[in-house]
């Protein structure tokens, strides 16, 4: 009752950009593939320079000493020993707190 003789405020209108003013080639390329004028392909870029390239890691000797387990027939169930043996020590400690 009391609000009723209020006016609402009105938004300030968006402005718009014209694409082909303000769009960089990446943008309106993005824009075409999203419309289906662009395949996926085409949006591929061919500039080495810019591609992200993986250089490796060097391993380290837990690496190798996982890997070493992995390899053993009784490597997994040495695994499954020490993660139970450490739940059952948590929930132990939890249980003694």
């Amino acid at each position: 009752m009391f609000f009723k003789h209020r006016k609402k405020k009105s938004e300030p209108a968006s402005k718009t950009v014209p694409l082909e003013t303000k769009a960089s080639p990446k943008t309106k390329a993005a824009i075409a593939f999203f419309e289906g004028k662009k395949s996926a392909v085409d949006l591929i870029e061919t500039d080495r320079r810019r591609k992200f390239v993986h250089s490796g890691y060097t391993k380290t000797k837990v690496d190798h000493f996982f890997e070493w387990v992995e390899k053993q027939p009784w490597g997994m169930w040495l695994v499954y020993a020490v993660a139970t043996a450490f739940v059952v020590a948590v929930a132990y400690w939890g249980i003694k707190q």
